[in-house]
C-alpha cells in the first residue's frame, strides 16, 4: 500500500476471516485496521536504516505467520527508503495497489 493511504483502510469491509490477513506496518503510525486483521510491526518509519537492516528477517518472519495475505506499507521516503520500497514491491507478487479501494479489491480477489 502506498504511503499515508493507511488511514483509508477502515473503509475496507471485512473480507477475510480474522487471521487471514496480516498488516505489515510502521510503529510509529499505526493505522485503524479492518476487522480481522492483525498488525505487524516492520519497525519505526523514523528510522529506516533500522527497517531496512531487519526486513529481511521480518518477511521471513511474516512468511512463518503464513496468512492468506500480508498488505505491507511502503515508506515512500527516498534514499533507504526507495531501497526497502523496491524490495517490498517486488516481493508484492505484482500486486501493489495506491488506493483503499484498489486494495479492498485486491483482498477480494487474492482470497476467492
Amino acid at each position: 500500500l502506498e504511503p499515508g493511504k493507511w488511514a483509508d483502510l477502515c473503509a475496507i469491509d471485512a473480507a477475510a476471516p480474522a487471521g487471514d490477513v496480516v498488516y505489515a506496518g510502521y510503529t510509529d503510525r499505526p493505522p485503524i485496521l479492518p476487522a480481522g486483521w492483525r498488525f505487524e510491526p516492520l519497525g519505526h518509519h523514523a528510522d529506516l536504516a533500522r527497517v531496512g537492516h531487519d526486513l529481511y528477517d521480518t518477511l521471513r518472519r511474516l512468511d512463518a505467520v503464513a496468512p492468506a495475505l500480508i498488505v505491507v506499507e511502503l515508506t515512500g521516503a527516498d534514499g533507504i527508503g526507495r531501497a526497502i520500497d523496491d524490495r517490498l514491491t517486488r516481493a508484492a507478487s505484482g500486486i501493489v495497489t495506491t488506493t483503499a479501494t484498489a486494495l479492498s479489491d485486491a483482498v477480494h480477489a487474492t482470497l476467492r
